[in-house]
């Protein structure tokens, strides 16, 4: 990572890169419009929240959020065909049965697209947690593409934090490149607009990382950040536009 070039928001997105060649993220996020820092810090997250607490299967609902302690009944892989990855290899579409270590529940866990590495990360494991959104699947619930023991996430205070896609680039990676950015940075003034007449608590560059969920902040906090961050918006589109 070059941090020679860190020391200020208009530094190139690549200098970001942890080695002389930028990953293809990077590169295409550059190629996307996000060629500078300040660029990057303009994406939002969809949604920040708190992440659920281990329950029983009892407490499933769909359209929600559900963490979830179990153990595997069965798994069962077919060959996603036409559908290749890194390297070429063959993609496969799971279907895992498993048992809520709490109760004789069961629940279909579903994966579209995934590395055959699954199958073995799964029946390795006596018990594990999983994270996901409840569907409803012809009046059966379940969870496509939950994440597997996720680390970023503890019961007592782990925050949710989901990104949009931005020019084939996931979400996850986008949260991963964010991270990137240098800590004394966010001490440097992102902007020299004046918020003295906004009479906020916080500056614009605390609303940025609020947003960010790098900042541990209250429900009026982040209404103040959304103030600032929209303030901010109007004045660079009426004058550097």
């Amino acid at each position: 990572m070059n941090t020679s070039s860190q020391n200020t928001w208009d530094a190139p997105l690549t200098s970001l890169a942890k080695s002389k060649k930028p990953s293809q993220s990077l590169l295409k996020l550059s190629n996307g419009g996000i060629k500078t820092l300040k660029d990057l810090i303009w994406i939002f997250p969809l949604r920040i929240q708190a992440a659920p607490k281990v329950s029983h299967f009892e407490q499933i609902e769909e359209n929600k959020l559900f963490l979830g302690r179990a153990k595997l009944i069965n798994i069962q892989f077919t060959p996603a065909f036409g559908r290749k990855g890194k390297s070429g290899i063959q993609l496969f579409n799971a279907t895992c049965v498993i048992k809520d270590v709490f109760s004789e529940k069961l629940l279909n866990l579903k994966w579209f697209n995934t590395y055959p590495s699954l199958k073995k990360q799964l029946e390795n494991l006596d018990e594990f947690t999983f994270l996901g959104q409840v569907t409803l699947f012809k009046q059966t619930l379940q969870i496509v593409n939950p994440q597997i023991n996720p680390k970023d996430i503890t019961d007592k205070d782990g925050i949710l934090i989901e990104y949009p896609t931005v020019n084939s680039v996931p979400g996850k990676q986008i949260e991963k490149i964010i991270k990137l950015v240098p800590k004394p940075l966010w001490d440097i003034p992102i902007s020299d607009i004046s918020l003295s007449h906004l009479q906020k608590n916080i500056s614009l560059n605390q609303a940025f990382e609020i947003k960010h969920g790098l900042l541990k902040s209250s429900i009026a906090l982040q209404n103040e950040a959304d103030e600032i961050l929209k303030y901010s918006e109007f004045f660079n589109n009426q004058f550097y536009v």
